[in-house]
């Protein structure tokens, strides 16, 4: 399993496969970016749904909605 985000929408699953394009709130179709393995370095935050992959705990500043982001491994 793999995570993916969107890069037009934020939306972030977890997927054996590439996902479907359908649905993107966004502009179809869905523009997926694999992010890694489930568990492995990946990190979103509650705040605002940001996710990224790190190898160090990532930096609480710069989250749209308030200071600071609140990360929590995926």
């Amino acid at each position: 399993m793999h995570h993916y985000q969107c890069e037009k929408c934020g939306t972030t699953i977890k997927n054996a496969t590439t996902p479907n394009a359908q649905g993107c709130p966004k502009s179809f179709p869905h523009k997926w970016h694999k992010l890694g393995p489930v568990g492995d370095r990946n990190y979103q935050c509650s705040k605002c749904g940001t996710v990224i992959g790190t190898n160090a705990t990532p930096s609480a500043h710069g989250c749209p909605n308030g200071f600071p982001h609140k990360w929590s491994k995926l």
